[in-house]
């Protein structure tokens, strides 16, 4: 269990992360922040998924830095590339088009932001994953605890984001 534990911590920490970096990111090139998502909360699934991923990678099967790098690159931009496709066939929703960005794929993914993804996954692998590993470990007795709400509470944001997106 503490396995699911520790991979379930890094999926939200990264999840939300993901969130933070969207909404700077947002703030910058649109001069707001964005509102839409698909959840409710605070939680890009996207982000966790491809971190917890690499994370999960690494420390099961000892990739070296130089696989490590092609995962960074080739694990955040199919999680892109599916998320994408499966929200947009299934609920007709696009929440991002790279339509217009050099060397994209269906506006799913791009060149540009994969490589992006690469260096900020990579530099988190090695240089920030680390510090949140102390942390966690600190931190596991009460995150036994505060789980099955995260995990109860994620359930039923996506229960209702799937209601309201199959309408």
């Amino acid at each position: 269990m503490s396995t699911l534990y520790y991979l379930t911590f890094n999926f939200l920490f990264y999840s939300f992360l993901g969130y933070l970096i969207e909404q700077i990111y947002a703030r910058f090139t649109h001069g707001h922040f964005k509102s839409e998502g698909f959840l409710y909360g605070p939680f890009k699934p996207m982000y966790g998924f491809a971190m917890t991923f690499l994370i999960a990678m690494l420390y099961l099967f000892k990739v070296s830095p130089i696989a490590m790098l092609v995962l960074c690159l080739v694990i955040p931009t199919a999680v892109e590339y599916v998320s994408g496709f499966l929200i947009k066939t299934f609920f007709h929703v696009l929440y991002w088009d790279y339509s217009l960005v050099k060397c994209n794929y269906q506006g799913l993914i791009c060149l540009p932001f994969s490589l992006a993804w690469m260096g900020l996954c990579f530099i988190g692998i090695y240089y920030f994953q680390p510090f949140l590993n102390t942390f966690y470990m600190s931190f596991a007795n009460w995150w036994s605890i505060l789980f099955w709400p995260f995990l109860i509470y994620l359930a039923f944001d996506f229960f209702l984001t799937v209601r309201r997106l199959a309408v």
